[in-house]
């Protein structure tokens, strides 16, 4: 009886085990930063020039393969905006890392978009002025230099689709407002500046 216990008792906990990293890597995509929704201005600190009208700010981690995605969005974002609005793609480029880490895929994928200013953010200097915490969160402020809407483009982690950020930017750029003013961004985190 015992030999046929054994052969089982293996097999459950080998269930139990692809059942618990099945569930990790669901959770894991649906992974968000944590955005406030808070009044916030353009950081006068900021190296990066304002629009006319519009500016929308996007933070890549060039080393994230689910930024392919929220890259993928920002690409069909950029059909529809106005030439009025300026448009900043930042990847960051730590200190500590050389001088080419930027320089991915990702990086050369997005020097393809028409329209979009691709920006090196040495020692993430323009990611912590604009407080950005995950790879694929998108600000974008108006010519005044309020915060219109901040968050991402995709509806989960490394996925393309209709998501309610792409529509909210759609909506602030080409109408003036929109009814959301965050939501979720789904990404690898950035990394920080030490200190």
């Amino acid at each position: 009886m015992s030999v046929h216990v054994k052969p089982w008792l293996g097999l459950g906990l080998w269930l139990v085990t692809v059942c618990l990293g099945y569930a990790y890597l669901v959770l894991d995509s649906l992974r968000t930063s944590e955005l406030v929704n808070e009044q916030f201005t353009w950081p006068a600190a900021s190296a990066l020039p304002r629009g006319e009208e519009f500016t929308l700010v996007a933070f890549l981690h060039p080393q994230c393969g689910c930024s392919r995605a929220s890259l993928a969005e920002i690409a069909r974002l950029m059909a529809d905006l106005d030439a009025r609005t300026s448009c900043h793609l930042i990847f960051q480029q730590p200190v500590s890392q050389p001088d080419d880490w930027h320089e991915t895929r990702l990086w050369h994928t997005a020097r393809q978009i028409p329209g979009l200013e691709i920006h090196v953010d040495t020692d993430c200097r323009e990611s912590v002025l604009f407080r950005a915490s995950v790879s694929g969160e998108i600000h974008v402020y108006d010519a005044q230099g309020q915060l219109r809407f901040r968050g991402g483009v995709t509806p989960s982690r490394g996925h393309e689709g209709p998501n309610p950020g792409q529509l909210a930017i759609r909506d602030v750029i080409l109408h003036g407002r929109s009814s959301l003013m965050t939501c979720h961004a789904y990404g690898c985190l950035l990394i920080q500046k030490a200190g």
